[in-house]
């Protein structure tokens, strides 16, 4: 093909954005999607669809790799490194259930976060404990797990009762530091 017929890379990209927030809307909506439904989701055709993911597993990659990118874009905005331990967990807790709330069907399915990912959330963690606000008795891979799984259940349950982000945000940050939090030497 020249290079004169070549779409350009940024309509490309802008389609292939344009699909992937479509397939997280109607997998949403209906985790049993047809890429046909998909495609009517995005306004383009299923041969579109099929050109720029061959099948639904590569699209669900896709929708991973996203997910995980923004929620690192994210975690790296809010400069945890620069803020207490508690503001950095309410930032973390936001940030997540805001990309949870967008891709919740990746939620349903308990997909472990890449480690570039998880990468900001160990190293608060590990802050909070050396610090002495956050408990030392579990691990930080445990704690990690555990605000992710606590961060799901509180967009999905949110979700279905009309419940808004910074409510999810909350519960979710009042159950993890429930758990999370130092024992009181007594």
């Amino acid at each position: 093909m020249s290079a004169e017929h070549a779409q350009p890379t940024h309509r490309v990209n802008d389609t292939r954005r344009r699909i992937l927030l479509a397939a997280a809307r109607a997998l949403a909506r209906r985790e049993a999607a047809s890429m046909a439904e998909i495609a009517a989701e995005a306004n383009i055709t299923r041969g579109t669809l099929y050109r720029h993911f061959p099948g639904r597993e590569t699209l669900v990659h896709a929708l991973e790799a996203a997910a995980n990118d923004e929620a690192g874009r994210r975690l790296a905005e809010a400069n945890l490194d620069q803020v207490a331990v508690a503001e950095g967990l309410a930032r973390t807790t936001r940030a997540l259930v805001t990309v949870g709330a967008d891709f919740v069907v990746l939620l349903r399915e308990r997909r472990p976060p890449e480690p570039a990912f998880k990468a900001p959330l160990e190293t608060l963690l590990e802050r909070g404990r050396d610090e002495g606000q956050l408990r030392t008795d579990v691990s930080v891979a445990t704690l990690v797990e555990s605000l992710l799984a606590l961060v799901a259940v509180c967009v999905r349950t949110g979700r279905q009762e009309g419940t808004g982000l910074e409510d999810m945000s909350a519960t979710a940050l009042r159950l993890f530091l429930t758990g999370a939090r130092a024992a009181d030497p007594a």
